[in-house]
């Protein structure tokens, strides 16, 4: 009536298929204590075992195995087990629990739970964080693109999102010990089609003829001039001075946990006041806010603008705008609140294209010549200004 584990080991020649048995008593008739502690002695025998195959061990180890182990619950009388293995869920638990603590956003937090919970639905919750291999991470991926783990498709970025969260994941354990070698994650890294509004599309928004309120062409305006994220404008705080009208962003609002300030014209001071008023005197509900965005969505399709470019896209159409203009990625990244300079290279200045920036943005054109393509862009240089002087400005 007690559970054992079983391991067997090959002796003697190999054609010979012959092997060898020897049983580890559990001293439990509870199905959930066995499991427990079968997971333990099946984690002792994988250790032998690799030290066999390089040779730090040898088989008869394996067989002397309860002579060479003492068991936790071979002490006492079966009532419960005084090791504890620490698993893969519970690792994951640490790992959210170590975000919070760096102050992340709620979105975030979320995105990184919903992808390690398909993860350890994948892998198996009492699997030892410190056997995960490389057959783990491509299974897992495998059933992301099979979509096993999700009734609805997953697009290529989705699936790269996933696997982000799982690599964060494995470099915190690495960086802790807990695992020896991070598996190989290789991202699809989708070709997608641009996120920006072009000008056409962005003056097209703005002169929209049939908004139920004026609010909202006023709001498509204020993000498209001042790069802000959805949130920001509703929980960022108006202030003034001798140098002029700002909206400070604080810490906890900001994807990047970094807070800043935006300089703000009047017109872009009052608009802010309206959308707050407004969303105050709902109840400051998040639906609130989210009402923008569809708002945004149901315009762009009357406009006949991609499905694929959301409220986001104002804040790409700022980005683009502004690496143009200025030529100064750090100055962009600095008015975006990225958390580095390598999230504006990756997503405003890798693969930047003339031909392409010129047709999505003609009134740019001034900012994209040179000394080679003065005649066939405009008339740049102005007259009276040398072309050395000019390039040099």
């Amino acid at each position: 009536n007690l559970y054992y584990s079983r391991i067997q080991m090959r002796v003697g020649e190999h054609s010979l298929n012959k092997k060898k048995s020897v049983y580890v008593k559990l001293l439990t008739d509870k199905y959930s204590f066995a499991k427990k502690r079968n997971t333990i002695v099946s984690h002792r025998e994988q250790e032998i075992r690799k030290d066999i195959r390089i040779n730090e061990a040898t088989k008869s180890d394996l067989l002397n195995i309860n002579e060479n182990t003492e068991w936790a619950w071979a002490k006492q009388d079966g009532s419960n087990t005084m090791e504890r293995l620490i698993t893969l869920s519970d690792y994951v638990n640490k790992f959210i629990n170590y975000k919070r603590t760096k102050q992340m956003r709620d979105a975030t937090i979320q995105s990184y739970r919903y992808a390690l919970a398909k993860f350890v639905k994948s892998v198996g919750s009492n699997y030892l964080v410190s056997d995960i291999n490389q057959e783990n991470v491509d299974n897992f991926e495998s059933d992301l693109s099979n979509k096993k783990l999700s009734k609805d498709p997953l697009s290529l970025s989705s699936i790269d999102s996933n696997l982000k969260s799982i690599q964060a994941f494995l470099n915190w354990c690495k960086l802790r010990g807990y695992i020896e070698n991070v598996p190989l994650i290789e991202l699809n890294r989708p070709t997608l089609d641009d996120k920006w509004l072009t000008e056409s599309e962005y003056n097209m928004m703005l002169n929209y003829d049939k908004y139920s309120d004026n609010r909202f062409p006023k709001m498509f305006k204020l993000y498209g001039e001042s790069g802000m994220r959805l949130r920001e404008g509703f929980y960022g705080v108006l202030t003034e001075d001798d140098n002029g009208i700002w909206l400070a962003i604080p810490n906890e609002a900001s994807k990047s946990g970094k807070g800043r300030t935006i300089q703000l014209n009047q017109e872009q001071a009052d608009t802010i006041k309206l959308i707050q008023s407004l969303w105050l005197e709902g109840g400051q509900k998040i639906d609130h806010i989210k009402y923008y965005s569809k708002i945004f969505k149901r315009v762009r399709n009357k406009l006949g603008i991609d499905a694929h470019k959301s409220f986001h896209s104002l804040r790409h159409y700022f980005g683009k705008t502004q690496v143009t203009i200025s030529g100064n990625i750090y100055k962009v990244s600095g008015l975006m609140g990225h958390s580095s300079v390598k999230v504006t290279e990756d997503n405003y200045v890798k693969g930047f294209d003339r031909k392409s920036t010129l047709r999505d943005f003609p009134s740019l054109r001034k900012y994209l010549i040179d000394a080679k393509n003065d005649e066939k862009v405009g008339e740049y240089p102005p007259k009276g200004i040398p072309q050395s002087d000019y390039l040099t400005n």
